[in-house]
């Protein structure tokens, strides 16, 4: 058996040149060095960081982390160091008294304004985790009300996607809220919003508008009681799809309180007595 060289992709066959030679890709500035560095020796430089969030910083804190720490990404300039990438970790190691020093990757740095450069290019080309990619990661994290919202959707015949089908399920977000936050609800609704939406998206519009009705009704009401229960059926996907939109555009502004209100608004049409209500907000 004849073993053949492995490829490198990195240099033309053609040319014998490497990609970087060819195209002549640029390299700004030298490698740093990783150390560790006590933290009240880091410092922030307002005139180019994004002001903190100080919830951020207290969720760090709170679940200090130190492989999702990783290392700070610190510039030294005249014989101080400024925190390039990492503020809110550095914000979050500040107050906790079980942090002395703190991992970073040490360059060196002229003046302030490659600082600048240097944070706008690894925030620019950085983008935010998607709610599918935070979805796998609690699963695989076993994040309990995940893992229960993934055993409902399973049991329901549908998967999880971030692609919105009438086998999937994309409204991943909501349900997890749901699922933290108003599980006992969430377990009689569920059943009914499958049902409505059988054939078609699970659209946040109906699981959210039904969540919101039976966490707020009145009187002990409920929306899987028999009666209500048949007139949302009746009324469909596109049923509550349409009241939802009515909704929307009437109050100029979207929203689970919204959507609820134009369902409970068609629930209620022809009856004279014993109507649906939304207790009010105090």
């Amino acid at each position: 058996m004849n073993i053949k060289e492995p490829i490198n992709d990195e240099i033309n066959a053609g040319t014998g040149m490497t990609k970087v030679e060819q195209y002549k890709w640029l390299m700004t500035g030298k490698p740093g060095d990783l150390v560790y560095l006590a933290k009240s020796a880091l410092q922030i430089d307002h005139s180019y960081q994004r002001n903190a969030k100080n919830s951020r910083v207290l969720r760090l804190a709170k679940k200090w982390n130190w492989l999702a720490c990783g290392v700070l990404t610190v510039a030294m300039r005249g014989g101080r160091y400024y925190v390039v990438d990492g503020q809110h970790r550095l914000m979050a190691a500040l107050k906790r008294s079980d942090i002395e020093f703190l991992p970073c990757l040490v360059f060196e740095s002229a003046e302030m304004r490659d600082e600048a450069v240097a944070f706008r290019d690894a925030n620019k080309e950085r983008r935010p985790i998607t709610t599918f990619e935070q979805w796998n990661a609690e699963l695989v994290a076993q994040d309990e009300p995940t893992v229960f919202a993934h055993s409902i959707i399973m049991k329901s015949g549908r998967i999880p996607s971030n692609a919105a089908a009438p086998t999937t399920v994309r409204c991943l977000g909501a349900l997890v809220a749901a699922a933290r936050n108003t599980r006992k609800e969430l377990e009689l609704v569920w059943p009914l919003v499958v049902q409505v939406c059988q054939g078609n998206v699970l659209h946040e519009r109906v699981l959210s508008a039904l969540m919101y009705l039976e966490c707020n009704l009145v009187d002990g009401q409920s929306v899987v009681d028999k009666r209500w229960r048949d007139k949302i059926l009746r009324l469909g996907f596109k049923g509550i799809q349409d009241a939802s939109q009515r909704a929307a555009a009437f109050y100029s502004k979207g929203g689970p309180k919204i959507w609820a209100l134009g369902v409970m608004q068609e629930l209620n049409k022809g009856c004279r007595t014993n109507i649906l209500s939304i207790r009010e907000e105090s």
